[in-house]
Order: C-alpha cells, then structure tokens, then sequence
C-alpha cells in the first residue's frame, strides 16, 4: 500500500532541495572566482593604483616591458623573463605566466616599489603581492582595477644563480703613514687592492713594507717639484740609511723610489714652481721604472707636458669622492649611498684620510659589497688613460 503525501508536505520538502542546490552552486561559484583571481597563497596584501585616464596595459606585450623596465632600473636587466605554459600552481589559465629568477641576497621589495610607482604613474592597474612562506618565492598578480580581471602573473624565485651584474668602486688611504703600524696591518691584511698615497720621508719600517710588498695594494708617490722642499726631504733623519748623501741626484732618487713596494705611480704635489732639470730628472726615471704618471686634469704644466713626450703612460683617477673631511658615519652613509645605486655600474673612487675608524667603515661595508657583487678594484684599473694633452 503507497503512502499518500499531502500537497504541503511535497512543497516543503521541494522547497529545502531548493535551498540545497542554491547553496552548493554559490559554493562552486566563490571556487571558480578564488581559482581564477587569487590563487593559493600566503599573507596576500594588496596595493591599488589610483584609477585614471592612463593608458591601457595590453597585457602580454605590456607586462613584459613594464617587468623588464623595472628590472633595468634594478640593474638587473640581464635576467631573462621566461614566458611560462602555467601558473605558480602548474595549471594552465587564461592569463599570461612569467618567471624571473631572483638574486638570492635582494630583497623582493625593490622589486613591489618599482612596481608600485609603474602603476601608478603610466598604468590605470593594481596588483597582489604574496611572498609564499618558504621566503623564496614572491606571487604577482596585475588586476584590472574595472573588472577585478587577472591580466598577468609573475613569479620571483629567489637564487644562487641569478647573480647582480659586477660593479666597482676604489679606495686610496690619502698620507698612509699617518697609521699607526697596527692600523695599517689590520687594513692590509684584509686582502683588498686599496691605494695609498706616500711622500718620499713616509718610508714604511720594515715589517710594514714586507705587508704592502705581498699586499693587492698600489703606492702612489707624491713628490714635490722643487729643490728647496727636496732639500729638506734629503737632509731628513728618515732617509739617512737608504741613501749614501743628502745631494739631490738620479742615483739618490732611484734608491729613494725602491724604497717603496707596491710603488705603481707618481704626481707632483700641486701649487710649488716646477724646477725643470729636477722634472726631467724624476720622469725620466719613472720612465725607466714603469712607472704610470697620476695627472691632475685642467690645463697640462710642463711636468704633464714632459711626460707626455717622454711617452709615460698617463692617467686621470675619474668618478673622485673626496672624503675629507668625511669620515666615520658621515662617510659610511655615502658609501652606501653609492653602492645601493644599483644601476651605476662605476660606485667611484674616494680618496679617505688614514684614520683607524675609517678602516672600520671599510670592514663594515664589505658584506654590503658581496650582496651586491661589488668589486674593490685597484686605483690605477679606474682611472682614465689620457691619449692626448
């Protein structure tokens, strides 16, 4: 025998297979648009650019100039931007997918602040930012700020691999001698091709000179070009056992510039008049010696004139950052100003006093350099050589 089943009871229970359906299809719908819009991620935030009449970014061909503009500006437009056939999740979607490996030591927020600006300033586009919690791996995802429609997914992978183009920056320690002897063992022995400047009574003691011989170093001479400051240089004590008399000669000169290891140059101190027999005498002889003659730029003098027909090579220290009186903080906070200048590839070269807490700058800055690829390079390799006078 069937049982009967009233009219109202049939409808309520239609009704709750209504309400039923309804319920699971909202769930698939709040699926299909997470999916698409923001996929799986961690600690998602969100930076909208300001909606106006900016141009339209046209997706594929948009976001490849848009990352690699930002990259350039990063100076890191080596890296290759490889077009992917799915996203981070490895599905396919309706949306282009690229992937960037990153320099492992560089923060992912320099990339978000260049793309932040972008945004804003040439492009009516917000984006999502997720740095997965592996902290390797960094998720965009540029939106159109109309529909909330997905345009283009980026994936930054942190690497070993992906390493910063190589940049440079110089150091020469002005008056070396002004160190103490263990000041200036502590800045030899951190095995970096610093120069040094030296006058001709500056003569390293023994142990110093046997550091700066096995030393990356490069001395520079600094030698007066008139015979009254010779005279008192010659009649000094510091000179007497390494040369036979006080006379100023080619012979005396000669011992006094092997005095020096690591010598790599000479200038003339500006502002004395030029004794042209004693100029002649000192080109001649760094001719002799290989020596590379440290021009000073402006209009030549006779002495840059003379070595220049003697057929010296000449140079001229380019990009200078005159430190003094800067030193300390004061000359840390410009080093690094210099080095985070990630697109100049030349950081400079400074010319810093010989003070002990100006070593410390330099041992403080040295693991800033290695995240970078910053290389110490020697003095003389930055400096310009000078064809004509």
């Amino acid at each position: 025998m069937e049982t009967w089943i009233t009219r109202d009871q049939r409808h309520k229970r239609f009704r709750h297979w209504r309400v039923i359906v309804l319920i699971v299809l909202l769930l698939i719908a709040a699926g299909i648009v997470s999916n698409k819009f923001y996929p799986r991620v961690f600690s998602i935030q969100k930076f909208a650019g300001a909606p106006s009449d900016k141009k339209t970014f046209g997706e594929d061909g948009d976001s490849q100039a848009l990352f690699g503009s930002i990259l350039q500006n990063l100076g890191l437009d080596h890296l290759e931007i490889n077009r992917q056939r799915v996203n981070y999740l490895r599905k396919p979607t309706v949306y282009p997918c690229y992937r960037v490996a990153w320099p492992k030591d560089f923060p992912f927020i320099w990339f978000t602040r260049d793309l932040q600006n972008d945004c804003s300033a040439f492009y009516d586009l917000s984006y999502v930012a997720s740095e997965l919690n592996d902290k390797d791996h960094l998720l965009i995802w540029l939106i159109n700020p109309t529909n909330a429609d997905t345009l283009v997914e980026l994936e930054l992978i942190a690497s070993s691999l992906a390493i910063p183009r190589v940049s440079s920056i110089s150091f020469v320690f002005k008056d070396f001698a002004d160190f103490k002897r263990q000041e200036a063992l502590d800045l030899i022995w951190l095995d970096k091709p610093f120069g040094f400047t030296l006058k001709p009574d500056q003569v390293p003691d023994e142990i110093l000179a046997k550091a700066l011989k096995s030393s990356q170093g490069q001395c520079f001479l600094e030698l007066p070009p008139d015979t009254a400051s010779w005279s008192v240089i010659l009649n000094g004590h510091r000179l007497a056992k390494h040369i036979p008399d006080n006379e100023l000669n080619e012979y005396n000169l000669r011992m006094i510039f092997e005095i020096f290891p690591a010598l790599d140059a000479i200038y003339f101190q500006q502002g004395e008049q030029v004794n042209r027999g004693l100029a002649k005498t000192i080109i001649n002889l760094a001719d002799n010696l290989r020596l590379t003659y440290l021009y000073s730029g402006g209009t030549p003098g006779y002495a840059d004139s003379l070595a220049y027909l003697r057929g010296l090579k000449i140079k001229k220290m380019t990009g200078e950052y005159e430190s003094n009186p800067l030193s300390g903080n004061d000359l840390k906070v410009s080093i690094v100003a210099r080095a985070n200048d990630l697109t100049g590839f030349d950081k400079g070269l400074y010319y810093i006093p010989s003070q002990p807490e100006d070593i410390e700058v330099i041992k403080s800055v040295l693991p800033l350099f290695e995240k970078l690829n910053i290389r110490i390079t020697p003095p003389l390799r930055m400096a310009r050589l000078v064809e004509n006078l």
